[in-house]
């Protein structure tokens, strides 16, 4: 009976679509039905899997090869494996009767009947062979420290583990590159006992290179760098020796090497900078190494000269770089003025230009907060002879506005009178209805002494006298109300 109905469903469903480009056909189905495929050909079947119970294939199966006459098939049901591993016991995943809805790779057993004797029917293992196969395949134990991980996602389950738990089972290092692993690991560093750090040391040390540059791994040795003990800081700088370019120019590694920089002596700090030597460029235009060329300059004197000899020649090309003028702003803020001489002639034979460039315009302010009295007096005369180009000027504006932030009042004297000028032609009048040089005005009303101030409002009132009917200028007209109590 269930021989009879199972031939009718197969001779019910077309597969011709699988007839073209076939092997040719070694029988015909007892239906009638010509060109049936060859059932050594096996289309492709998208298999759904699930950490339970392995591959399951897709409902594209019963089409093909046929279910129970008792059975209707329903597409794999939506489930949370996490959440419901009851459906899902290795007795039922190896319990593959007629009964069974879902077939299951890992014991696949297709009745003869539906493959038409398919080179594919596999027979039913030994029990022997059957209970071997499942111990080998144990979909439903949890990786070893999955437990745990599930506990650190809830703080009341976090807080009932310890350092001592973790180091137990041999989980730090890979705790280590887990978010919620890595955030416990640190937090528990900080108040932990010399004996506890001894301990999570041990397993971190030998996987230092590999956790440095993990994206959640690097703060676990970053953490050591702080609250570790000198001996652990020591081992842990030692293990990067002869790693530290490769270090630098990786996204996570880069971090290191400057907290490294930041808490190791002086001796060590020289014999791992000196690796970079021959380098230095590469990592001054690399977005992470760059970094790590700004902290030797903050925090190890000793490469100053080996950094600025590399610059030699070059300082335009680096101002003007997006990473090269950060480095270029902290030689000028670190170094002794003997090693920033040559730097600051380079750059102040490009004045005009880095004063109009996006990222030498930073370089130049810097150069008026960072040099001797020669250097500011140079451009202020370039900024007072470009007056009205620099002040409607995107980022030449900037340096405007620095140079009456940071210089003397007798530069603000000469930068004043440029602006002014005379009646027939004073850049002040442009300077008000510009987009930019509106707000060099406001910046000249907030920095200006009472006296200068007094005469650039009664400036303003003689040439603008339509001031407020200006776009820009009600900026200005607000700026002068709020500073004098005035109103123009």
């Amino acid at each position: 009976m269930g021989h009879a109905h199972l031939g009718a469903r197969e001779s019910d469903v077309d597969v011709s679509f699988l007839g073209s480009g076939l092997p040719p056909t070694h029988a015909t189905h007892a239906s009638g039905l010509h060109g049936t495929p060859d059932r050594s050909f096996l289309p492709y079947m998208p298999v759904y899997t699930s950490p339970y119970v392995g591959p399951t294939y897709s409902p594209m199966f019963p089409m093909m090869f046929g279910v129970p006459p008792h059975e209707s098939f329903e597409p794999l049901p939506e489930s949370q494996w996490a959440e419901k591993p009851e459906m899902y016991s290795s007795h039922g995943a190896h319990s593959m009767g007629p009964g069974s809805r879902y077939l299951n790779a890992t014991n696949l057993h297709v009745d003869q009947r539906s493959m038409g004797g398919s080179p594919y029917h596999q027979p039913h293992p030994h029990p022997q062979q059957h209970q071997q196969h499942h111990h080998q395949n144990q979909y439903m134990n949890p990786p070893p420290n999955k437990s745990v991980l599930d506990d650190l996602r809830i703080p009341p389950h976090a807080r009932a583990h310890s350092l001592h738990d973790i180091v137990q089972e041999c989980l730090v290092a890979d705790l280590a590159t887990d978010q919620n692993g890595s955030r416990f690991i640190q937090t528990k560093l900080e108040e932990a006992t010399d004996e506890e750090k001894q301990a999570v040391f041990d397993q971190i040390l030998p996987e230092t290179l590999r956790l440095c540059t993990d994206v959640f791994g690097n703060y676990c040795i970053q953490k050591f760098f702080e609250y570790g003990t000198p001996e652990q800081k020591q081992h842990l700088a030692t293990k990067i020796k002869n790693r530290v370019l490769p270090l630098s120019l990786q996204m996570y590694g880069c971090r290191v090497v400057q907290k490294i920089l930041e808490s190791v002596d002086g001796e060590l700090q020289t014999m791992l900078i000196q690796e970079l030597d021959g380098h230095v460029l590469e990592c001054v235009k690399d977005q992470n190494a760059n970094h790590v060329i700004q902290k030797c300059i903050e925090r190890v004197s000793s490469s100053h000269r080996m950094i600025q000899k590399s610059f030699f020649g070059r300082a335009y090309d680096l101002s003007t770089h997006p990473y090269g003028c950060r480095v270029i702003q902290r030689m000028l803020e670190h170094c002794d003025h003997q090693l920033k001489a040559p730097l600051l002639e380079e750059l102040m034979a490009y004045a005009d230009q880095l004063a109009k460039d996006q990222y030498g315009n930073y370089v130049l302010q810097h150069v008026l907060k960072h040099s001797d009295m020669e250097c500011r007096d140079n451009i202020i005369q370039a900024v007072a002879d470009h007056i009205l180009p620099f002040s409607k000027h995107k980022f030449a504006s900037n340096v405007v506005e620095r140079c009456f932030v940071s210089v003397e009042s007798h530069h603000k004297d000469v930068l004043l009178d440029a602006v002014i000028g005379d009646a027939e032609g004073s850049p002040l009048v442009s300077m008000v209805r510009d987009q930019y040089g509106n707000y060099v005005i406001q910046k000249m009303l907030e920095t200006l002494n009472v006296q200068q101030r007094n005469k650039l409002i009664r400036k303003i009132s003689e040439y603008v006298p339509n001031i407020r009917k200006i776009a820009f200028g009600k900026h200005i007209v607000a700026k002068v109300e709020k500073l004098t109590g005035k109103i123009i």
